[in-house]
């Protein structure tokens, strides 16, 4: 399937105390090839997941546009959908976002954010993160001349505050990628393999692409030396043959567990004892509306079947940002149904950028500052 967590598909709580070569005996497992020659980890016990076109799985949104400038509005729209096991068989939605307008001790800031839990306790983690992370950043007088150091400070202090909360973060976490945007400047900031994607148009007027962030996979060579400096292990899980299932994850030394398909998360307390980490790696662009289109952040649920570009094009057609987040997660819910017996939690925070009266912003809803008005519920 390519989830995090080993933990997540065979009940946590077993899984992280089964020894290195032990057959858990409460789930059979088998691999499938898909068209790219990658195994993914499926449960045979699963049916065939068929969405219909017509119909979402039971979703969250929020929505807001204002003026960006003189001459562009920008229009936000998020949305998530929670994930199956079964045929309208819906799985808890471990996804979480927030996106608030006039963010910051004076109001200079946008900012967005999308969160993706994982683990037993998955979706209070992220829950976690988005209320807590949201409350320190406001919070900080240095965020409109130091970002940088305001936004690492802010992940490695909600990380702690996780850690120490009444979440059970053992073997449960969180990704978290989020964006900063002032007029002139995006500075995104990412711990996990959500992503954040930037759209715009070259000087011959061609849609590109342009990733603000990277996923963080163990099998990176600079992630992997971390780890395996730590005391971790990077390998793909085995079957009965020993033959390798699915992608690689991070493994305590001789045993068989959190067995976390990333290299950086929020939480994940056992995880992060060997060399994962929930430091934030930064990329910044400088924002011109002129040719900037769209930003894209969203979960992995997104980007499992649909890469960068492709995300982009799909949106491109799209009236206003509601239009184009439809758009691009119903894409990614035909996409896993035509794929998997099972389907991922979806979340995206569409943001788009077009001068006055291009972008359809009939009935917004209003701007507010309150993290909990702008995000999942």
């Amino acid at each position: 399937w390519g989830k995090r967590f080993v933990c997540f598909l065979v009940w946590m709580g077993q899984a992280c105390s089964t020894k290195e070569g032990d057959k858990h005996p409460n789930l059979e497992q088998f691999a499938r090839e898909d068209e790219a020659g990658k195994r993914r980890l499926s449960v045979i016990t699963l049916a065939g997941n068929k969405q219909s076109d017509e119909k979402l799985p039971p979703t969250t949104t929020k929505k807001f546009a204002r003026p960006w400038g003189d001459t562009h509005v920008m229009d936000v729209f998020c949305m998530s959908c929670a994930g199956t096991y079964a045929p309208e068989s819906y799985k808890e939605n471990q996804d979480d976002y927030f996106a608030i307008d006039n963010f910051g001790k004076n109001s200079v800031h946008t900012v967005f954010c999308v969160m993706d839990g994982h683990g037993v306790a998955g979706r209070q983690a992220s829950n976690f993160v988005k209320t807590h992370l949201s409350s320190i950043l406001s919070k900080d007088e240095r965020l409109e001349t130091d970002p940088r150091a305001v936004l690492r400070q802010a992940f490695f202090k909600v990380h702690r505050e996780l850690q120490n909360s009444r979440v059970d973060c053992t073997c449960s976490g969180t990704t978290c990628v989020l964006a900063l945007c002032t007029q002139t400047k995006i500075v995104c900031a990412n711990s996990g393999d959500s992503r954040c994607v930037l759209g715009y148009r070259d000087a011959s007027g061609k849609l590109k692409h342009k990733n603000l962030s990277n996923d963080h996979k163990p099998e990176l060579p600079g992630e992997k030396l971390r780890i395996e400096g730590s005391g971790g292990r990077v390998e793909p899980m085995k079957d009965a043959r020993h033959e390798p299932i699915g992608p690689p994850r991070v493994w305590v030394a001789r045993e068989m567990y959190p067995g976390l398909a990333m290299s950086r998360s929020i939480g994940d307390s056992i995880a992060q004892s060997v060399g994962v980490t929930c430091e934030p790696e930064f990329i910044e662009h400088t924002l011109d509306v002129s040719q900037d289109y769209c930003i894209i952040l969203a979960s992995d649920g997104v980007w499992e079947f649909i890469d960068s570009a492709e995300a982009i094009q799909i949106i491109s057609t799209a009236a206003n940002a509601e239009e184009a987040a439809n758009l691009l997660c119903r894409e990614s819910l035909r996409r896993w149904a035509d794929e998997e017996e099972v389907c991922d939690d979806i979340t995206a925070v569409v943001v788009l950028f077009g001068e006055k009266g291009a972008i359809d912003i009939s009935d917004p809803a209003d701007s507010t500052a309150n993290p909990d008005a702008l995000g999942s519920q």
